[in-house]
């Protein structure tokens, strides 16, 4: 089972813009062009709070946030914790087949 995830050139161009927007602008300007005005205006906020807090980084991550959720609709969070859920379950496989077999002996 695949997935089409391919874009159009206008969905490009204005995937583009949303990163441009949220990186220079103000973090959450992407969900704000999506319509997402509450989640848009949180981000916004949280990108002047946490650059208050620690600087570049914050906004960095913040931005980076938004865009993600704006073009995926996942957040960093989810798709880190994902990686981690991902990883977890490939060692558990890897642990269950030594495990089995000294069960079957």
């Amino acid at each position: 089972m695949t997935t089409d995830t391919s874009l159009t050139p206008v969905e490009q161009v204005v995937n583009g813009a949303k990163i441009i927007a949220d990186f220079t602008v103000v973090p959450g300007s992407s969900l704000l062009v999506d319509g997402k005005i509450l989640e848009g205006g949180a981000h916004a906020i949280l990108g002047f709070v946490a650059t208050r807090a620690i600087g570049p980084v914050g906004w960095f991550l913040v931005a980076a946030n938004s865009y993600s959720k704006s073009s995926s609709g996942v957040g960093l969070y989810e798709h880190v914790s994902g990686l981690f859920d991902r990883k977890k379950g490939n060692a558990s496989i890897a642990n269950a087949g030594p495990s089995a077999a000294s069960e079957a002996a």
